[in-house]
Order: C-alpha cells, then sequence, then structure tokens
C-alpha cells in the first residue's frame, strides 16, 4: 500500500469482485430463448421517437422529429469519427441512445431512464462534466514520473512509471490495463474538481446521514482507466459490487461497453451463482458445449466517445475493451446511489463490512 493510504484508498468495491474477495483483497494490501444483438429492444420496444413521447405531444411526424432533436435524442452513425480518433474498429448501431446532457431535466432522466433502470449516453456537449483535458498526454506532462500499478486487483498486477505505460511502445507494458486507480488518492487535485451530472439528482454516497459508515473516499468515488486496442480489455464479464450505479465518462479514444440486463444473469455463469462476475471469458469466442444456456443472453453494446458519459444501471452486467486502433481511450468512471437502490446498497455494503471484519480476525474466505 503507497504511504498514507487506506484500505477503502486502494480497493475497488465496485470493480465486479465480490464481498469475500474485496475484503480479502482489503487486507493484502493493507500488508503492502435466442436473442441476436440486432433483434433484442432493451427499452421494451419503444422507438427513439417514443423514448421522447411526454416531454412534449405532437401530431406529425416531422413534429415528433423536432422535438427529437429539441432533446437532442441521437443515434451516432457508423461512420462518424469523434474528434480525437481518426481509426475506428467497425461495429454495429448500439440500441442504447444518446441524449444532451444541456437539453435533458432531472425530472425526464429520473422517469425514463433512472427508475426505468435503462442504459442511456449523455452527450456531454459543452464538456460541463467531462474533464476533457485530462488525456494520454497530459498524464504524461503532469504526474508522467508517477509509480503506478497496472492490472489493478488482478493475479497478473505489476508496477510500472506512468509515462512509460503511456508510451505504448514497451512490448511488456502495451497490453496492460490501467485501471481502478482511485482519483482522489492518486491524483488529488484533480479529484477536486471532478463531478457527476447535476440530472443525475442527489447522490446518496455523498449523504453522511444516508450513508454514515461509508469512508470519505467512497464519497468522491472516481476511478481513472487507460488502455490501448493492444489490451483485451476488462478482465471480466460483472456486475458493480453493491448494486451502484455506474457512470463512465469518456475523455479520449472510443470505448465499447458489452452489455447484459439483470434478468439474464442465468444465462451468464456466475461462479458459485449469485456471484457478480461471469465465468465465460471471452464473449466474442463462447464454447456452446460449455456454456449452452449463453446463447439465450440479450447482448447490447455501446460504443462511447469524448464528451460521453454512460449511464449503466444498477445490476447490468458489463465489460469493456478499447476499440480506437490509434488513440488510448481513457475514462472515468464513478458510482452512484439514489433512493431506487438505496436500500440494495446498504444491505450489500453491510455484508462487505462484515465480511472485511471476518476476514480480518482470520476467517477462511468462501469460494
Amino acid at each position: 500500500m503507497a504511504s498514507g493510504a487506506t484500505e477503502d484508498d486502494e480497493c475497488d468495491p465496485f470493480g465486479g469482485l465480490a464481498n469475500d474477495e474485496l475484503a480479502s483483497a482489503l487486507l493484502e494490501n493493507d500488508t503492502d430463448g435466442n436473442h441476436s444483438e440486432e433483434d433484442w429492444d432493451p427499452f421494451g420496444g419503444l422507438t427513439v421517437e417514443e423514448i421522447g413521447e411526454g416531454l412534449e405531444s405532437s401530431d406529425t411526424e416531422d413534429e415528433d422529429d423536432d422535438q427529437l432533436e429539441r432533446l437532442g435524442t441521437t443515434t451516432r452513425k457508423q461512420n462518424t469519427i469523434p474528434r480525437d480518433a481518426s481509426t475506428l474498429i467497425s461495429s454495429p448501431e448500439s440500441a442504447v441512445p444518446r441524449v444532451a446532457l444541456d437539453e435533458i431535466s432531472p425530472e425526464t432522466f429520473r422517469k425514463m431512464f433512472l427508475l426505468a433502470r435503462r442504459p442511456v449516453v449523455l452527450v456531454d456537449r459543452r464538456a460541463t462534466c467531462v474533464p476533457m483535458h485530462i488525456t494520454t498526454e497530459y498524464l504524461q506532462k503532469h504526474h508522467g514520473s508517477r509509480e503506478i500499478p497496472l492490472g489493478f486487483g488482478g493475479p497478473s498486477q505489476q508496477k510500472a512509471v506512468l509515462s512509460d505505460f503511456l508510451a505504448f511502445d514497451d512490448e511488456a507494458l502495451k497490453g496492460q490495463y490501467l485501471r481502478n486507480l482511485q482519483m482522489e488518492h492518486w491524483f488529488p487535485d484533480e479529484a477536486k474538481h471532478l463531478k457527476l451530472p447535476a440530472v443525475l439528482g442527489p447522490n446518496l454516497l455523498a449523504d453522511e446521514m444516508r450513508t454514515p459508515h461509508v469512508s470519505a473516499t467512497w464519497r468522491n468515488w472516481f476511478e481513472l482507466f487507460v488502455c490501448s486496442h493492444h489490451c483485451a480489455g476488462f478482465p471480466f464479464l460483472h456486475q458493480d459490487t453493491c448494486h451502484v450505479h455506474a457512470i463512465g465518462m469518456q475523455i479520449q479514444g472510443c470505448k465499447r461497453y458489452i452489455m447484459f440486463p439483470p434478468e439474464d444473469s442465468r444465462f451468464l455463469y456466475t461462479q458459485p451463482p449469485g456471484h457478480t462476475r461471469s465465468d465465460i471469458r471471452d464473449l466474442d469466442d463462447v464454447d456452446p458445449s460449455k456454456y449452452p444456456q449463453f446463447q439465450n443472453a440479450n447482448r447490447i453494446h455501446v460504443d462511447l466517445y469524448p464528451g460521453e458519459i454512460l449511464f449503466c444501471p444498477a445490476d447490468w452486467w458489463h465489460t469493456t475493451k478499447c476499440m480506437s486502433m490509434d488513440t488510448p481511450s481513457v475514462t472515468l468512471n464513478a458510482s452512484f446511489v439514489d433512493e431506487g437502490n438505496y436500500e440494495a446498497f446498504l444491505d450489500s455494503f453491510c455484508e462487505f463490512q462484515a465480511m472485511k471484519t471476518l476476514v480480518k480476525h482470520g476467517a477462511s474466505v468462501i469460494r
């Protein structure tokens, strides 16, 4: 553990680890039916036009289109190139809608996405939340001398100088994933200026009255993720622990989120059952003899571009990989609790704390 760090500083409680694994990792650190992607609609058969219904009724198709344009709801075309990535791996269009952040109210967001547990991309056209300056070049210039962990918490975790990793020319480093770096610990000056979109409403993780036992680090939980196309991506398909909503802010490059709704858990082969991590390692090459029920899962994806924010609702399965061939992916992830997932979060957090206490006093971790 780095000097001055706490257990909570070093552990990612929301990265797909089971509570027993989290507790064990904390202590270790303290010592140093068949559906296709195209035919599944995560919005219950609603079209993008119908999603905009209720904001303003209209009688003609043209008026509907005008209302959506005012709202900022869009579907990115395949040939759209983000401003800092000139070459992208081709991909089909995503079923997840894009909505302009400055054109949607908290009430509308809550009704259409938060309460419904529906994923959406918020386009931060004015850069009010996405810190667009935290690019690989910026990190090299201002923090390049720092020694950081790669593959944090995994079996192949290793240390490297940040500038060496960000050069992406070292065969031993360029395929690694810089992930789950807590901004408040590793980059405190940057963390002071980070914030979630106001459209989300109050984050109960930051409310000391509602979540009194949550540490200060968790109240401003932003994590840095950096990788290139040489990296295989996030190492496993998972649900975020403690039933939190996940927020992904894309700063540089293009990142693909592969997602499955919570009700598909029975098709995703968790070990043991009820675990928050899937046993399936390669979603593009799934052995049907080993995982026969996977074909019934409803897989969707969304490609996230610079200036865009993904709202991934609580309990949605997800994993990621970099899609831009000539530009590394830089993402900030955050965790969010509202009234809808508050009780589930508290129950899971108490279980996590109890497990940490057991492990600290020598209890074995049951796998």
